[in-house]
């Protein structure tokens, strides 16, 4: 029996909204992929118990697209092929800064959940990408910006957050402690 796929933005955010949960599906992936990262892969099961105290969080439907997006993020993590990306809004919705912040703001709750601490005492590589997520998780749209170089520069952002994403899932896999 192959297990159901990771559920995508819109079936995320359909979910979310049937559940009375007050978080967005990017936010809700963000968080779900730092608690994935923080834990090195080890507690990717667990993810759910971290919207349990969210309205909706405890919504069996929920719950299960929850621990399906948790094995998705891992398998990508693990991927050779780099393949983890952040969950946004698709090409047909409008991919902005509120749903980009939503993302990084739920990556660093996810963090915390999945047993990393102190995260602005964290140095090198790892604490710049920490030091830049946080500022991502409060940025805003440049309304004078172009179509073009807002497409350009979200690109760049996404990239980055792949990255430093897949940095800190490496590091912590291979850490016995956090």
């Amino acid at each position: 029996m192959n297990p159901q796929p990771a559920p995508d933005y819109d079936e995320l955010d359909r979910l979310l909204h049937d559940a009375g949960a007050e978080l967005s599906a990017a936010e809700v992936h963000g968080r779900v992929a730092g608690f994935v990262c923080a834990s090195g892969g080890r507690g990717a099961s667990g993810a759910a118990l971290l919207f349990r105290d969210e309205p909706g969080g405890s919504d069996g439907q929920l719950e299960q697209a929850i621990a399906r997006l948790a094995r998705d993020c891992q398998a990508r993590l693990d991927d050779a092929q780099f393949s983890f990306e952040p969950l946004l809004p698709g090409a047909d919705d409008d991919v902005d800064a509120g749903a980009l912040g939503d993302w990084c703001r739920g990556f660093l709750d996810g963090l915390i959940g999945g047993g990393l601490r102190n995260i602005r005492g964290l140095s090198g590589e790892v604490g710049e990408f920490m030091k830049d997520l946080m500022l991502l998780g409060e940025a805003e749209a440049n309304p004078e910006a172009t179509a073009e170089e807002e497409a350009r520069a979200l690109a760049e952002l996404i990239e980055y957050l792949r990255a430093g994403a897949q940095l800190i899932y490496d590091e912590y896999r291979q850490a016995p402690d956090n």
